[in-house]
């Protein structure tokens, strides 16, 4: 298990995140989370040019609200 995979699986749910988007960083809300074969993915809500997006993402996309392991492309 990675670190981002650990620390979305023990994430309050909802919670703030941080999230890598192909606009680059936004801050938004963590709303459930799934493990599967692919391993960990968060449902995360976020805005871009005050646009509500609400999508699953990959666990190396999604970081705590404090910075600490924010992803990179």
């Amino acid at each position: 298990m990675t670190d981002e995979e650990w620390t979305l699986s023990k994430s309050p749910l909802p919670g703030h995140v941080i999230v890598l988007t192909g606009t680059g960083r936004q801050r938004g809300w963590l709303l459930a989370r799934d493990n599967g074969p692919a391993g960990w993915f968060g449902l995360v809500q976020y805005y871009v040019d005050d646009v509500e997006i609400t999508r699953y993402l990959p666990a190396d996309r999604i970081a705590s609200p404090d910075g600490s392991a924010v992803p990179t492309l």
